[in-house]
């Protein structure tokens, strides 16, 4: 008992000097260490406001992190071209490009041998390529038969008009009557019995312009009346074009008073054929004046018949 009241004592009066004297340094301790910890703290400490706004600046400042920076984020193109079975489609794909490229000009190539060679022309379709005329193509159009300015040894001349569209080479023909008269006629220069389409074609007695009454020749006759050469009659005659093979491509005969001195006969334009030429009637004559003095029109569309 006595020792339980000196315990109750003793514990009464330790809370009595806590109360009076030990709580006051307890108090006193705890607003200093309260006040330190204010003093600490992030709204109170313009240390740590500075550190705070620079850190917010750098924050600000650092731009944005690239996604594909990271080995681990960047996407792997040859991952991403890696077929489901492993194979590496990438070099496929380059193999297929250059596979294709090599396809496109094999392409190219086949199409270059492919194209055709340039056409050559065809029989009768250029002048290189000038054939010899067949029945109908070439027709007697125009005959001086008894010229006035000049002898009818140099004044005599026959045309003949290409009526195709081809290019006809009159090389080898002759000129020729149902009597003795049959001749080859000359070029006067090289290629000058090459007819163009629709072009004519003089034969002359006589080459010479200033001799043969003013007109331009293409080929020669040698002029004679007996045989062995070519003459045209003022009364009756004939003239024939005969090929090379000896066949008659056109004739036209006359009679008396057909021929007009000084001019000479063309057949009207509608006549132009190898049949049509054979009537008389289609053809009169020219009125268009050389520069010697006879009518004629050699080379160029005749005189119209009135």
């Amino acid at each position: 008992m006595r020792a339980s009241l000196l315990f109750l004592l003793s514990c009464w009066t330790w809370s009595a000097g806590c109360s009076e004297y030990h709580m006051e340094p307890l108090a006193s301790e705890d607003e200093e260490w309260f006040d330190g910890v204010r003093r600490r703290s992030p709204s109170n400490d313009p240390q740590v406001d500075g550190d705070s706004d620079e850190d917010d600046s750098e924050t600000e400042e650092e731009p944005e992190a690239d996604p594909y920076e990271s080995e681990e984020d960047t996407p792997d193109c040859d991952e991403d071209r890696d077929s489901p079975d492993g194979e590496d489609e990438g070099e496929e794909g380059d193999d297929w490009t250059d596979d294709d490229s090599d396809d496109a000009d094999d392409d190219s190539l086949e199409n270059d041998s492919d194209d055709p060679p340039p056409e050559t022309p065809g029989p009768g379709e250029s002048r290189d390529s000038a054939r010899a005329p067949i029945l109908g193509e070439m027709v007697l159009t125009e005959l001086m038969i008894d010229p006035d300015a000049v002898h009818d040894r140099l004044g005599e001349w026959v045309e003949i008009s290409n009526t195709s569209p081809y290019w006809l080479d009159l090389a080898g023909h002759r000129l020729g009557d149902d009597g003795v008269d049959d001749v080859e006629f000359e070029s006067t220069e090289s290629e000058a019995l090459i007819v163009a389409p629709g072009a004519h074609l003089i034969i002359c007695g006589e080459a010479d312009y200033w001799d043969n009454g003013g007109v331009d020749c293409h080929g020669t006759f040698r002029y004679w009346t007996f045989g062995d050469g070519f003459a045209m009659s003022n009364t009756e005659d004939e003239v024939i074009l005969i090929s090379p093979g000896g066949h008659v491509l056109d004739r036209v005969a006359w009679d008396d008073d057909f021929a007009v001195v000084g001019a000479a006969m063309g057949v009207e334009s509608g006549a132009i054929t190898i049949d049509a030429n054979d009537s008389l009637l289609r053809w009169c004559d020219q009125w268009s004046y050389l520069p010697f003095g006879d009518a004629g029109t050699p080379g160029e569309t005749n005189d119209s018949c009135w």
